[in-house]
């Protein structure tokens, strides 16, 4: 299941941003969640958060929604280098 949480987000973001070859996914699993952190290129970090984080939140809405059907875990994502 995680491996394709990874490759599912992984086409998402490389759909949003200008440099798909710099998408980079880190996936965490703990008890209750499992926790994505996004690497991608400095210029395409507002892309992939969205206007006030909605692009975001969406996404992690998807995963979640997706993971619950046969795990009963949320989805956290976020942005690597975030400064």
């Amino acid at each position: 299941m995680i491996a394709d949480i990874k490759r599912v987000l992984t086409e998402m973001v490389k759909l949003l941003v200008d440099h798909p070859e710099d998408v980079k996914i880190d996936v965490v699993e703990t008890t209750w969640t499992i926790v994505c952190t996004i690497h991608v290129d400095e210029n395409d970090k507002g892309k992939v958060i969205g206007r006030r984080g909605q692009t975001m939140k969406s996404i992690a809405r998807v995963l979640t929604a997706a993971c619950r059907r046969t795990e009963k875990r949320s989805v956290q994502v976020g942005l690597a280098d975030l400064s």
